[in-house]
């Protein structure tokens, strides 16, 4: 290489390409409204869906993320809720998906550990996860 700069590249299996999912704040705390499960996107959905389920495997909460305002992003320029905001992202643009701790019916969750699924289904048919822990601590 004879001091040669050496590239570097990014390798993509399928055409989605979610990458870099995280939770924040994690734990979650009484001090916090919401929590958020951030993610960068390479290309624009066509929906799927945020479900918590407890330790035990039964369902807390499924949002369905084609519904407008559940998909948001912090892309100047692009309306809150729009489905497929990853186009074009950087590394500085997020999508991300908030749950305030609460139940399908309303109610504050229990303090625990829960596990979250996010599925984002892509125009071209082909769904992706991610599966992750997020705890409750109030």
């Amino acid at each position: 290489y004879n001091g040669s700069p050496l590239g570097s590249f990014r390798v993509q299996v399928g055409g989605l390409g979610m990458y870099e999912t995280l939770v924040f704040p994690n734990p979650m705390r009484k001090t916090h409204r919401v929590t958020r499960i951030y993610f960068h996107l390479l290309s624009s959905i066509a929906g799927g869906h945020l479900r918590i389920t407890d330790l035990n495997g039964r369902t807390v909460l499924r949002l369905d993320l084609a519904q407008p305002g559940v998909v948001q992003t912090n892309a100047p320029g692009v309306p809150p809720g729009s489905i497929g905001t990853g186009t074009h992202q950087d590394s500085t643009t997020w999508n991300y998906v908030e749950w305030d701790g609460r139940d399908q019916a309303g109610g504050a969750v229990s303090n625990g550990v829960y596990l979250y699924e996010l599925q984002i289904k892509g125009r071209d048919g082909k769904t992706q996860r991610k599966r992750d822990k997020v705890v409750v601590m109030r």
